[in-house]
């Protein structure tokens, strides 16, 4: 339940208050999905589907809003380094582990009777394509951070250029 409380504010927060940037539609994706995993596996009693998906993912979470903070700061080496922290923890816990997670849910999961006569597969299998849908987010956000990474590398700024670009095509069709 404070799972469920946890991401049900950040989807508000995001909504209501947040900056329109290119991403907001996947991320608010991501809270839909993250959702919809804990109140089903809630209602079905299958708890343990919602937390083993989303435990790697809130662990992640530590350092995401840690270099998140770091980032408004003018400490930019500070910031780097979280963000590097962030990238090595993003790796292991999203890439991996949320993978290997989604991958044995999938193949090693069988629904036992009576549950599988009483039509629980299909909240599995729904369960599954949520985590999927969050797996290849994790993916995809992971190579806007390798961008912003190359960016600081090349560069040496640590901006967020994932706000920017609908600025720089504003500047380019102009």
């Amino acid at each position: 339940m404070f799972e469920l409380g946890y991401l049900l504010g950040g989807a508000v927060e995001h909504l209501l208050f947040d900056e329109r940037t290119n991403d907001f539609v996947m991320y608010m994706l991501h809270h839909i999905c993250a959702i919809m995993l804990v109140v089903s596996s809630f209602l079905t009693n299958f708890t343990f589907l919602g937390a083993l998906a989303l435990y790697p993912i809130d662990m992640g979470d530590i350092f995401t809003n840690a270099a998140s903070g770091f980032g408004q700061t003018k400490s930019d080496k500070c910031a780097a380094f979280n963000f590097f922290t962030l990238m090595v923890v993003w790796i292991y816990t999203r890439l991996i582990v949320c993978t290997y997670t989604w991958y044995k849910m999938m193949t090693d999961f069988k629904m036992q009777e009576p549950f599988a006569s009483m039509g629980l597969n299909s909240v599995c299998y729904y369960n599954n394509f949520m985590f999927f849908l969050l797996v290849v987010m994790n993916f995809v956000w992971f190579y806007m951070f390798t961008q912003i990474a190359k960016r600081y590398v090349v560069a040496g700024e640590t901006e967020d250029t994932v706000g920017n670009l609908k600025k720089a095509k504003k500047t380019k069709s102009a």
